[in-house]
């Protein structure tokens, strides 16, 4: 017996060439249930030969639906792509030291009081965030020489950490790099082409740029993060925090 199964339950990485093999496979049932004759007088075999005409009609139908329903990119909304996509949420900032991610409640102590306190709303779309862009995206601007820590309601995984014009001069002349030391180890998704990493830090010289802008990725689940820089800079900068939301196709 052949059982046919069609949905969104199939492997997403299921590629184009095993789609070709498993269609040629139908297409070989359709003419061995299609191509064998039998006797024309007999009743019995005459309803044996009706039911080989279904099945090969099914076979033939199953590798249509296969050719159709998936293609060479994985996420066209074919049959075996995934049901969902990754939609990245930014920060919602309430004040400058409070707001929500994708209805986590966070708080930020220590970034408050510098020359550049404010919200200001940007486009992240650059190639230093080609690993998760976001327009009109709500960004906190402070002063560089902040000791900060933020602090989630609950537990977030796979936090992205948005970082816009970060420094790494204080004036036009060759200043000391300077480093970011995170109480969790970061991973680079994106931009930082002039920096240089350590296991939980980010050192940025101005020798080719002033500034370094990118996105982050702390793992977790973490409920806090701390950023300690080696300077005292008080220049503008800014960040802000994203989550990939699984959606519906």
């Amino acid at each position: 017996m052949l059982v046919f199964s069609a949905g969104r339950n199939f492997d997403p990485r299921f590629r184009r060439s095993s789609v070709r093999q498993t269609t040629a496979v139908y297409l070989s049932y359709a003419v061995a249930y299609t191509a064998t004759g039998l006797p024309e007088n007999c009743l019995s075999c005459q309803k044996v030969d009706f039911m080989r005409l279904v099945t090969g009609a099914l076979c033939v139908i199953a590798a249509l639906l296969m050719l159709t329903g998936c293609s060479d990119d994985d996420d066209d909304g074919g049959m075996f792509s995934d049901p969902t996509r990754a939609s990245i949420v930014g920060a919602d900032w309430d004040t400058t030291s409070s707001g929500t991610l994708n209805g986590i409640g966070f708080t930020i102590d220590g970034i408050t009081g510098g020359s550049f306190d404010g919200i200001n709303v940007r486009t992240l779309d650059t190639a230093d965030f080609s690993a998760g862009p976001l327009t009109d995206v709500e960004t906190l601007e402070y002063s560089a020489d902040k000791n900060y820590t933020i602090t989630f309601d609950s537990p977030v995984t796979d936090l992205l950490f948005y970082a816009a014009s970060w420094r790494g001069s204080i004036t036009g002349d060759d200043d000391p790099a300077i480093t970011y030391t995170f109480s969790e180890a970061p991973i680079v998704l994106s931009g930082f082409p002039d920096a240089t990493f350590g296991a939980n830090t980010i050192t940025i010289d101005d020798e080719n740029d002033a500034f370094d802008s990118g996105i982050l990725r702390f793992s977790g689940p973490i409920t806090s993060l701390s950023v300690s820089p080696d300077t005292d800079n008080g220049s503008g900068q800014a960040l802000t925090f994203g989550l990939d939301v699984p959606t519906l196709n």
